[in-house]
């Protein structure tokens, strides 16, 4: 009989120690996500300082447009603009088609735009329309990034007299009538050229501009190299840039690019061909703790109306497009859309005109417990700022 009792008790003991490490009924299912607790109060998020890198913002731009994979419709040839540049029907080429032309001013999303579900390039064929950017405008492009104040269109305008948004590196001297840079170099020792190259960041870009043209190369590296004395060596000294061209990369076999992408060049190099090191004011700017407010927003009382409503400002960083998602009870999202914005002061976000347009499907929501998000994207990262609940009935 004690015998019998004593098993009784250790079954008693080994249930309890199996029920104690399997599944209790807290537990979730494995591979399942449970519904997030909707009374939880929710907190806006911010963009801390230590994410805002605008240098790292720009030749991050540049490297996503050298890196487009694109096959044209039919050959275009460029050859007025540079002897051997021909874009071959069916062949693949990787970076975004270099163009002098009305459209030489296109953004990575403009030239994507011209694309085909299968990278095809369905757009102008010739150089005075084609979609595309050269030297200048590729860096233009990456700067409006982060800021409007660059307008320069090209090399030429881009000498620091011109004051179209570059700066001198460094404090060399230059004046009003300095349209070319060999005038620069000629004004200044060389030794003086030569500190301001090591004195070049990540995101900087040197030019160099001729009569009426140039080239101008983006810095991703630099590496400083001085004797025991002190003094630069400018042969061991060396910048890392990428740059668009007007003639395919010859070094590159793995792809057919006219993007030059990790070239080195000694700070020799760039003072022989009379290269001036610039840059531009955000570059330098110091990152800040965002922020974001949103004034006028919707109500539960009108959210399924079709309309968005609301102002969004921020407290430093430039707001890049707005992103409104809609989620049902279990967490799912039910309807999203993106909205870029369009206005000067990119500080501020309206829901007007098509960005006032709801996304498909809010006006028709089944009967149910709901939540309306709004997620403002920058350059530096992405923070949800505004949450609503509201019943479907």
């Amino acid at each position: 009989m004690k015998k019998l009792i004593a098993f009784l008790l250790l079954a008693c003991m080994m249930l309890t120690a199996l029920a104690s490490c399997g599944k209790t009924t807290d537990d979730p299912t494995p591979g399942e996500t449970t519904a997030p607790t909707t009374n939880k109060k929710f907190e806006a998020e911010m963009i801390p300082a230590e994410d805002f890198k605008p240098r790292d913002v720009v030749v991050a731009y540049m490297e996503k447009m050298s890196q487009v994979k694109w096959t044209p419709k039919e050959t275009i040839n460029l050859n007025e603009v540079n002897n051997g540049l021909v874009y071959k029907k069916g062949v693949e080429y990787t970076g975004i088609m270099y163009i002098t032309g009305t459209n030489s001013q296109s953004n990575l999303d403009k030239f994507l735009s011209q694309l085909d579900e299968n990278g095809v390039y369905v757009g102008p064929t010739t150089r005075a329309e084609g979609y595309g950017n050269h030297c200048s405008s590729s860096i233009r492009t990456a700067y409006n990034q982060i800021s409007n104040v660059p307008t320069f269109a090209t090399t030429v305008q881009m000498v620091p007299s011109k004051n179209r948004g570059t700066l001198p590196v460094g404090d060399y001297v230059f004046s009003a009538d300095d349209v070319t840079t060999d005038t620069i170099i000629a004004k200044n020792p060389a030794e003086k050229i030569y500190e301001c190259y090591a004195l070049l960041q990540k995101g900087d870009n040197v030019l160099s501009c001729w009569g009426s043209t140039g080239h101008t190369r983006m810095v991703k590296e630099v590496h400083v190299v001085r004797t025991e004395d002190g003094k630069l060596d400018t042969k061991a000294s060396y910048i890392i840039t990428i740059e668009q061209t007007s003639s395919f990369d010859s070094t590159r076999k793995d792809v057919k690019t006219n993007w030059y992408v990790d070239h080195k060049y000694t700070f020799r190099d760039l003072y022989n061909t009379k290269y001036i090191p610039l840059t531009i004011a955000a570059l330098s700017v110091e990152g800040q703790d965002s922020t974001f407010t949103i004034k006028s927003a919707n109500t539960a009382s009108n959210i399924t109306e079709g309309k968005l409503k609301g102002i969004i400002r921020s407290s430093f960083c430039d707001i890049i497009s707005v992103t409104v998602d809609f989620v049902d009870s279990s967490d799912k999202v039910v309807a999203t859309k993106t909205m870029q914005n369009l206005v000067p002061d990119r500080t501020v976000f309206q829901f007007i005109n098509n960005n006032a347009l709801a996304p498909d499907g809010v006006t028709s929501l089944p009967a149910g417990d709901y939540r309306y998000y709004i997620t403002v994207n920058t350059h530096y990262g992405s923070a949800k700022i505004f949450e609503l609940k509201f019943t479907v009935q």
